[in-house]
């Protein structure tokens, strides 16, 4: 990820993709108010399985995150 933040590497490749956050919280089945903490960087450190969940959907190297 090297100086990007969490919150804007997710936001940037679920636009990337063209869905909604409720589409990507329906995809990974992450609660919609997390992963908008999240894209805000309100939610520094989501779990590991949120974090896995959200490279599968949105094709990002989950090795980078960790």
């Amino acid at each position: 990820m090297e100086d990007k933040t969490l919150a804007s590497v997710v936001k940037s490749a679920r636009e990337k993709i063209g869905i909604s956050q409720r589409e990507l919280s329906r995809r990974t089945g992450i609660d919609n108010n997390t992963l908008a903490k999240i894209e805000k960087d309100e939610r520094k450190k989501p779990n590991v399985l949120s974090l896995r969940k959200l490279s599968i959907v949105l094709k990002l190297n989950f090795e980078e995150w960790i």
